[in-house]
């Protein structure tokens, strides 16, 4: 496992070399998922090689690496937070969750027998922050939100958002008023705005359809705006995706409803929904019928219930950017951004626009006003070589804790492979992208990387020039002053140095340059 930032490539872990944090001797033997927040911790799901004292019941962990490696949890090792001497017998293995300043939800299991643990208590979910770890619900023992009495049985999939709330399917235990119908629901854990039942299955009461039920829950998403956005399945066997804010809910789209832009159309399927802070939510729709030469039954729609639903692309309908003449085909994965922006992986039609089989797909960006552009497409010289494929880290809105090769400045990490069997990883940067003016590396912070820029540039160069004068010096200094956010791992968490404390710095840093420069000057 590798992380990469402006000082390049950095080991965090390796396979069979040893170095686990907090399991002396052992060794890695495979990693199966990772994820990384805004501060640069990453997390790392592996497996350890069973020798020595690491056997089947305890060679599963999750650890967190900032400037050194920490275990966070470990199967058959206790350190269960809120169960003394319980073990985790399972843990999740794919689909990590992190939010921005690194908070991560899990949902476990328990091995039963240890720690007073029952087969009929042995689930949970926790929230893990920095190192230490929080009980916030138990199989059998906590009351499940909006209830007096009835507890939950089972966690299902979940995500968090940076504001430390966490959205989740979960099934309440049988008994009294919960029936086989009625168990199932969303729940949303917050620890600043209190916990809450968004949804519940059986109960008549699904928005925008009279009368009718949900019936199934498909994995909800959270935004920074507290907004629960989820697909479900209704009384009437229809799917549907809704959106709610706190307990108001909005039917979005439905199979059998209407399609914005597509007249006389209807939806009969939906995948891929991305939610966004500003309660847009993009999905990969199906729909009948089909109208047209070719196939033009799938597209993206940008939809949060108003006037402002539309279809972004849609296969056999043209409007292909950067590829006059073409028609998309199929749109294999989406991603969004906090802002609104969208990532798209889609494939070409091999009847029009002299597409073949050698160019037919591509990633294209989507921005919040709806200008579509090419990044990258199959044929194209990257690197010196030809791509054949092209691929990204997808499924996410931006800030609903998935992994994402997508961040808020329109940013777009993607693999390329090549003709020649070679690959790579690309960070693709639009034009259009602003920054801050004394942001000089250009990486969404105005930090201390910058004044070292700006040292290094002082009476020499325009390394440091904020101002756009041609130069570097001290006006460019007071505008990183008042542009300063600190690095990723700081923002929003270091206070700015007083004007006086930085003059005093600046004045000491041009009187050593004025040094230098009589010391060079006597040497000459």
């Amino acid at each position: 496992v590798f992380r990469f930032d402006n000082n390049g490539l950095e080991l965090i872990a390796r396979e069979g070399s040893g170095n686990v944090p907090a399991v002396a001797g052992a060794n890695f033997q495979s990693f199966s998922a990772v994820a990384i927040d805004d501060q640069a911790n990453a997390l790392v799901r592996g497996t350890l090689t069973q020798a020595g004292i690491v056997g089947s019941s305890n060679n599963q962990g999750l650890w967190r690496y900032s400037t050194s490696g920490a275990l966070l949890a470990r199967t058959g090792s206790g350190a269960v937070p809120g169960i003394a001497s319980a073990n985790f017998s399972s843990l999740p293995t794919v689909g990590l969750r992190f939010s921005g300043d690194g908070r991560m939800p899990l949902s476990g299991s328990l091995a039963v027998g240890t720690g007073g643990v029952g087969s009929s208590t042995d689930r949970g979910l926790w929230s893990y922050f920095d190192t230490s770890g929080t009980l916030i619900s138990r199989e059998s023992t906590h009351v499940a939100p909006g209830f007096s009495s009835e507890t939950f049985i089972t966690y299902g999939p979940h995500s968090i958002n940076d504001n430390n709330q966490i959205v989740m399917t979960g099934v309440l235990n049988m008994g009294g008023v919960i029936t086989a119908t009625n168990r199932a629901g969303i729940w949303v854990f917050s620890p600043t705005e209190g916990n809450l039942l968004v949804a519940r299955a059986g109960m008549n009461d699904a928005p925008g359809l009279a009368g009718a039920s949900f019936t199934q829950f498909i994995e909800p998403v959270i935004n920074n705006s507290g907004q629960v956005a989820f697909s479900a399945v209704d009384s009437a066997t229809q799917s549907g995706l809704w959106l709610y804010t706190e307990n108001n809910g909005v039917l979005i789209a439905r199979t059998s409803g209407g399609v914005p832009d597509v007249p006389g159309a209807s939806f009969t399927s939906f995948t891929s929904h991305a939610l966004t802070d500003s309660g847009e939510l993009f999905f990969v729709g199906m729909i009948t019928p089909e109208i047209g030469p070719e196939p033009n039954n799938k597209g993206i729609w940008q939809m949060n219930g108003t006037e402002r639903d539309r279809v972004i692309f849609r296969n056999g309908s043209g409007n292909v950017p950067g590829v006059p003449d073409a028609n998309f085909a199929d749109f294999t994965a989406i991603a969004a951004n906090e802002v609104g922006s969208l990532a798209v992986n889609a494939s070409l039609s091999l009847i029009a626009g002299g597409v073949t089989a050698d160019n037919d797909t591509g990633l294209w960006l989507v921005d919040p006003e709806g200008d579509a552009s090419l990044v990258a497409r199959e044929g194209d010289s990257l690197a010196g070589r030809t791509i054949a494929s092209l691929s990204f880290t997808s499924g996410s809105g931006g800030s609903d804790g998935r992994t994402t090769g997508f961040n808020a400045l329109n940013q777009l990490l993607f693999q390329a492979t090549f003709t020649d069997g070679t690959s790579g990883l690309f960070l693709y940067t639009p034009t259009t992208t602003t920054y801050l003016e004394a942001d000089f590396n250009k990486d969404g912070y105005v930090d201390e990387t910058d004044l070292q820029l700006w040292q290094e540039g002082f009476n020499l160069s325009n390394a440091g020039d904020a101002d756009g004068d041609g130069d570097t010096d001290g006006a460019d200094f007071l505008i990183w002053q008042r542009q300063y956010t600190g690095s990723a791992a700081q923002a929003g968490s270091l206070p700015v140095p007083e004007p006086s404390v930085w003059w005093l710095f600046a004045m000491a840093l041009c009187l050593s340059q004025h040094r230098n420069s009589l010391s060079a000057g006597h040497n000459s």
